[in-house]
């Protein structure tokens, strides 16, 4: 499962919890968890995947290559193929 299908399956599950069936039907929780999503999006929400990474080399901080300490962190869109 990916980062943004836990993130998608938790706000369902919220949405579940804070609303009685007849309030908003189970199937209308995925669609407010998507649209919550895309506006998420919209506002530049992205993922934070991992540590951060040397921006010379690609590899972790420390770098084992320049001995770098500081770099930058690896993002994702958090809906993919959109950015």
């Amino acid at each position: 499962m990916t980062k943004r299908e836990e993130i998608k399956k938790f706000i369902s599950l919220y949405l579940r919890s804070r609303f009685t069936v007849s309030e908003m039907p189970e199937d209308e929780c995925d669609t407010e968890a998507e649209f919550i999503l895309q506006y998420l999006h919209s506002q530049g929400v992205v993922i934070k995947i991992g540590g951060e990474w040397c921006t010379q080399h690609g590899y972790p901080i420390p770098c084992h290559k320049c001995g770098a300490r500081y770099g930058q962190a690896r993002i994702e869109p958090l809906i993919k193929g959109e950015e």
